[in-house]
């Protein structure tokens, strides 16, 4: 049991600071045209808070600005398909040669801000080998 400095006996008011705890994609590596899951976790949020997703990549150029989404039940995680092929490419320039993406999930109604983990897209085919 926790011991309380002070009476016990009234009301004591705690502040819950909203934050995000996770922000990540779901797989290490994906290749063009395939789907990959983003996925967003929050701790004292409210059901129905606006969340915006922003991806970058190689020299932290932005590459794509997700659709709005919302946070539901501390957490918010759905599917993206990856077009990035040519145009992006272009943008990337020399830094493609690894091209590591990320994303940034914010929330501006609490000024909150996290980085993801690093998905390693590559911007080539695959192809098999016979």
């Amino acid at each position: 049991m926790g011991r309380y400095p002070g009476t016990v006996d009234r009301t004591n008011f705690v502040t819950l600071e909203p934050k995000i705890t996770r922000a990540y994609w779901g797989q290490p590596r994906a290749w063009n045209g395939h789907k990959v899951e983003v996925v967003v976790e929050t701790r004292w949020v409210p059901d129905g808070t606006p969340l915006e997703i922003t991806v970058l990549g190689p020299g932290d150029v932005t590459i794509e600005k997700l659709p709005p989404q919302k946070v539901q039940r501390g957490r918010c995680a759905f599917e993206h398909e990856i077009h990035w092929k040519h145009d992006h490419v272009k943008v990337l320039g020399e830094d493609a040669i690894e091209p590591d993406f990320y994303f940034i999930a914010s929330i501006p109604r609490f000024e909150l801000e996290r980085r993801s983990n690093e998905l390693y897209v590559d911007l080539t085919d695959y192809v098999v080998s016979g």
